[in-house]
């Protein structure tokens, strides 16, 4: 699926939407545009298996495929038909969604994960999915984080000038589930 923001703030998406990923409240797919239901004023969207939006307040809302992944980030897993709020009550400048993963920056450049971590994407020394925003360790702990990416089965985020990965080592193929 697809989606993209309207001038005026609305969200749009289409393509599958089996699982919510349309966000109107229906599993179904749909080759043309259709409006997400919500009040929400999205001023960034970034869409994976699921999709997440981040609004003026920095409140991420999320909708799609959650699965016993836990992606949407609302504290429970299964899918949302409609945006439900990610559980944090942290301010976000920058999501970004990959496959069941997301990962956010806050103001203080901090970065947090949530969903499925079979590959250690979530940043956290574990493989332990994570229902809610989870603070990525190691070496960006205390590095002010300016942008971050995730991907299937890794994620990466840029501090310093310098770029940071974790999850699947992307080289050998082989998993990694160290810290950052």
């Amino acid at each position: 699926h697809a989606c993209a923001l309207a001038t005026t703030g609305e969200t749009y998406c289409w393509g599958r939407g089996s699982s919510g990923e349309l966000g109107d409240g229906v599993a179904h797919d749909s080759t043309l545009p259709l409006q997400v239901q919500t009040t929400q004023r999205f001023t960034q969207i970034s869409a994976g298996a699921f999709t997440c939006g981040r609004n003026g307040t920095g409140e991420i809302y999320c909708w799609g495929a959650g699965g016993t992944s836990f992606g949407v980030g609302s504290g429970s897993n299964g899918n949302a038909l409609l945006p439900v709020r990610v559980a944090s009550n942290r301010a976000f400048t920058s999501v970004a969604v990959g496959d069941y993963t997301a990962c956010a920056v806050t103001g203080d450049g901090n970065v947090y994960c949530w969903g499925s971590n079979t590959e250690g994407q979530l940043g956290t020394g574990n493989l332990a999915p994570a229902a809610a925003p989870t603070l990525v360790a190691g070496a960006l702990t205390g590095t002010a984080v300016t942008s971050v990416t995730a991907s299937g089965d890794h994620a990466c985020a840029v501090a310093a000038e310098r770029a940071y990965c974790w999850g699947r080592k992307i080289a050998t193929g082989e998993p990694d589930a160290e810290n950052p």
